[in-house]
């Protein structure tokens, strides 16, 4: 039996990456073919069919959307899970997390929660771990959590800062728990 593939796991973007590009070409597909059926059985565009195929659009365009999304962003790369699986297995982690502020958007190849600290390994925009610093630790705070969070362009500080939390004993696991989840719910 398959196991589910879930948002934070390395294979998560090449498998929903494969689903929206399905589902997008079932969705075009079935507008096409209700098109089709209706041109050939009246021999007109002006037909119940063609209304349908139209209508039939918008989900297919708004799953187009997703699909490129999925398409523009790759997640963890292999070289960067290489490098990360070991250390992160310690933790509580997810990979290949895609943030998007209103400044820009943030891949996030690794990131960890332990006792209220939330740090991650930052891909692209390596000058910018500040400003998704403060854009996580503003929804943080709105939702009512508080967290110590740092993003790091640098693999050996990022170790090195994962060292230190790596010996300490987990203090709340539950805490951590809805920190996850609510970085899995703003991101990608």
């Amino acid at each position: 039996m398959r196991q589910k593939v879930k948002q934070g796991d390395y294979e998560y973007f090449n498998k929903k990456r494969q689903k929206e590009i399905i589902k997008t070409l079932i969705y075009f597909g079935i507008s096409l073919s209700l098109f089709v059926a209706g041109y050939a059985a009246t021999k007109t565009k002006a037909n119940l069919l063609t209304i349908v195929a139209v209508l039939g659009l918008l989900p297919a365009s708004k799953s187009c959307v997703s699909m490129i999304l999925y398409l523009r962003y790759h997640g963890c790369s292999p070289a960067d899970y290489e490098f990360l699986k070991d250390t992160l297995e310690h933790f509580k982690h997810a990979y290949g997390l895609v943030f998007t502020s209103y400044k820009t958007t943030y891949e996030v190849a690794g990131c960890i929660v332990k006792n209220g600290y939330i740090y991650g390994f930052l891909t692209n925009h390596k000058d910018m771990g500040k400003d998704l610093e403060e854009h996580i630790g503003g929804i943080v705070k709105q939702n009512g959590y508080q967290a110590t969070i740092g993003m790091f362009s640098d693999k050996e500080d990022f170790l090195n800062r994962l060292k230190q939390l790596q010996d300490k004993k987990t203090e709340n696991e539950e805490n951590d728990e809805k920190l996850m989840v609510l970085l899995h719910q703003i991101s990608l």
